[in-house]
């Protein structure tokens, strides 16, 4: 089924003036707005729709609800369309997606280990707060100190 979208030039134009493809390791960057959840977000026709969902759709016509835009490449703010970027998968895939890449959830945030060990290192060694933390991970402060606390994530 084809994208509704797809009929309207200044969407297309709007969506794809918000996109970097220098990335070095592949992804398409959204460059537009960010949610609170490090997802990139659009306006379109008076409604929110996520920018990889929408590249999606743009590709391969509207998804049905039980579908979802899933990123092999980890990169929140990938609008690539390419099976080694965003595809489309189920509910199933997208956990399955995680433990393969030893992610780990938190406030609808996927972190590695690596960035877990980041997080926690950066905090010990001072001249950080949480709150900027949050920021740069795209949660909100209470989840940064449940991972510097061992709450969450402790291994």
């Amino acid at each position: 089924m084809r994208s509704r979208y797809l009929d309207d030039p200044d969407v297309l134009r709007r969506f794809w003036n918000k996109v970097d493809k220098s990335d070095v390791n592949g992804c398409w960057v959204w460059t537009g707005a960010i949610k609170d959840d490090g997802y990139g977000g659009f306006m379109v026709r008076g409604g929110f729709k996520r920018a990889h969902r929408l590249a999606l759709e743009f590709e391969l016509g509207d998804l049905p609800r039980n579908r979802l835009a899933l990123h092999k490449c980890n990169n929140r703010r990938c609008v690539r369309v390419h099976p080694e970027h965003v595809y489309v998968g189920t509910y199933a895939d997208n956990v399955s997606d995680a433990k393969t890449n030893d992610s780990y959830f938190n406030n609808r945030r996927r972190f590695t280990r690596a960035e877990i060990e980041d997080i926690r290192q950066r905090y010990a060694a001072g001249g950080v707060f949480q709150r900027q933390l949050a920021v740069e991970y795209g949660v909100n402060q209470s989840s940064i100190s449940e991972i510097i606390r061992g709450i969450t994530w402790n291994f």
